[in-house]
């Protein structure tokens, strides 16, 4: 299902990447969003048990050709009160690429200015394979109906960094690190960053301009989600981000349009 943020609505803004690097430019807009996520909840009785996944659009695969070199991050506030508890992600600049679980810093974690990531990252890591990272070209095979692969218009195709994680490891971690429990019930929050680096975001804020007050919350800024229910009605098994299970993310392009 497409990430929808909160008091703007607004995609992204284009090229506002602090850097410079294209690679690390999220890009969106009213048709095509920068951001989705997927649950799977295993079809069984447990409500701690299955696979999160997410999706996110960036503008270019520059400065290297064909390969993800930026951490990307999603800051998940777990009750729903505006402060990030915990970030998911993969980091492809920490030496052997992994996905990883990280906890927020000790500050409020309630704007930019206030949020930090606590490195190293906690119990759980992955090394990324093909079953649970996927760094390709947007196309119409993977994103129907689109038909605009360039929306920044850089000259360069669109692509998107996927990656999957198991949930257990999510609650787990959630009610270690930020004292909350959480369940395929729950209502949760995102914000979407990318980074040089494994301990801060200071690449490209999701529906955030380049030029923001750091001091204004995630939401006044427009860089929170809406409240989303993690379950996706009729989720079959996520076994991956591969080829193979593009067709689970062609769902959230149909959800999207209804």
């Amino acid at each position: 299902m497409p990430i929808i943020l909160g008091s703007t609505n607004q995609a992204d803004y284009f090229d506002d990447e602090q850097t410079g690097r294209p690679e690390s430019d999220l890009v969106g807009n009213a048709g095509h969003p920068a951001a989705y996520f997927n649950f799977d909840n295993a079809n069984t009785p447990s409500l701690t048990d299955g696979t999160l996944a997410f999706r996110v659009r960036v503008g270019s695969d520059l400065p290297q050709l064909g390969t993800f070199d930026s951490v990307l991050f999603i800051g998940m506030d777990g009750n729903s009160d505006g402060a990030l508890d915990i970030f998911l992600g993969a980091d492809n600049k920490g030496g052997t690429p992994e996905i990883k679980i990280w906890d927020a810093g000790t500050g409020l974690n309630i704007s930019p200015s206030t949020t930090s990531v606590s490195a190293p990252p906690g119990q759980f890591s992955y090394g990324e394979t093909s079953a649970n990272f996927d760094f390709s070209q947007v196309s119409a095979t993977i994103d129907p109906p689109a038909t605009i692969f360039d929306l920044d218009v850089d000259g360069t195709t669109d692509r998107f960094v996927s990656f999957s994680l198991p949930f257990a490891d999510v609650v787990s971690e959630m009610s270690r690190l930020a004292g909350i429990g959480i369940s395929e019930n729950s209502v949760v929050r995102f914000v979407i960053a990318t980074s040089t680096q494994a301990n801060s975001l200071n690449e490209d804020l999701n529906g955030i301009p380049k030029n923001f007050t750091p001091t204004l919350t995630w939401a006044q800024l427009g860089g929170l989600s809406s409240p989303t229910q993690l379950p996706e009605p009729g989720t079959g098994l996520l076994a991956g981000l591969g080829l193979a299970a593009f067709a689970c993310f062609d769902r959230f392009r149909r959800q999207a349009r209804r």
